[in-house]
Formats: C-alpha cells, sequence, structure tokens
C-alpha cells in the first residue's frame, strides 16, 4: 500500500459511500503523511540549528541541511494548503496522485533516515560535558553521509517543487 492510499479493507467498507466520504478519507491520510514528513524536517531542523547556535565553527554542512530542511516543511506545507484548496483534484487526475504517492513516499522514507541519524547524533551528546561535546559531535557527524542526504533532499526539493506546479496547474 502507498502512502496516500487507503488500504483495500477500507477502502471496500466504503463501498456504496458518497464520494463526498471517499474525498475526506483520502485527504486526511494525505494530510496525516505530510504533517508526520513536515514534523520530521522541523523537528530535525531545530537540532541542528541548535548544534549550529552552540557552536560558533560549526561544520558548514549543518546551516546547509537546515535550511534545506526548512524549505522542505515549507513546500510541503505550500503543497497542503493546495489541497485543502482543491480536495478533488487528486482524485480527478489518478497520473497526479501516482506522483504524489511516490513523492510523498520519498519524502518519508528520507525523513525516517534522517531521523535515525539525529537521533545517533543527539543520543552521543546527551550527558557530554561542555568541553567534550564538541569532539563527540565531530566523532558523530559524517560528512560524507551528510553530504549525501543533502543531494538527496535537493533532488526531493526538486519533485516536491515540480509537485506544486502540477497542482497550480
Amino acid at each position: 500500500m502507498k502512502l496516500g492510499q487507503l488500504p483495500d479493507s477500507l477502502d471496500k467498507c466504503f463501498l456504496g459511500t458518497s464520494s463526498a466520504v471517499s474525498r475526506v478519507l483520502v485527504s486526511v491520510s494525505l494530510t496525516v503523511g505530510q504533517l508526520r514528513i513536515t514534523g520530521s524536517c522541523v523537528g530535525a531542523a531545530k537540532q541542528l540549528w541548535d548544534i549550529r547556535t552552540a557552536w560558533k565553527f560549526a561544520p558548514a554542512t549543518v546551516s546547509a541541511l537546515c535550511s534545506q530542511l526548512k524549505l522542505t516543511a515549507a513546500s510541503l506545507s505550500q503543497i497542503q494548503s493546495l489541497l485543502l484548496q482543491d480536495s478533488d483534484i487528486l482524485l480527478n487526475r489518478p497520473e497526479l496522485r501516482d506522483t504524489f504517492d511516490t513523492t510523498l513516499t520519498s519524502c518519508m522514507v528520507l525523513s525516517t533516515w534522517l531521523d535515525k541519524y539525529m537521533q545517533k547524533i543527539t543520543k552521543g551528546l546527551l550527558g557530554a560535558s561542555r568541553a567534550t561535546w564538541k569532539t563527540k559531535f565531530k566523532t558523530l557527524w559524517n560528512e560524507h553521509e551528510v553530504k549525501e542526504l543533502s543531494g538527496q533532499l535537493q533532488t526531493q526539493q526538486g519533485a516536491i517543487s515540480m509537485l506544486v506546479g502540477l497542482l497550480q496547474v
């Protein structure tokens, strides 16, 4: 089952119900998925911002990743706003729904990976004295992995921007 789809069992339960109920269920399913991803992006961005503010000479990738996450969260909010303005758009355009599902699923995978990475970083820093947390951060922070994540976020942002454009047509 894709992220924006209703499970088969729910779909069968609502056979014979009005299309308005179906639209509401699809809208709720999509909104919940978007909110979860947006929350992950905002949470990770806040953790990175806190690290950046506490550490005057933090790696540049900390700031870049923080900015990318904020942009992704803002773009997802824009998509949510567009869907709330026209809740039928995904029902009327199945090809757009498939694109939306793929994009949202990719965002979910990426935000889950980022969440786990940030948990590893912050868990390693918890309880560290002020003098040693920067050293521990440098040990846990994998610059190569972060650059790969940053590249994936840029690709994802392109897909989200394209989706916003399609929703506005």
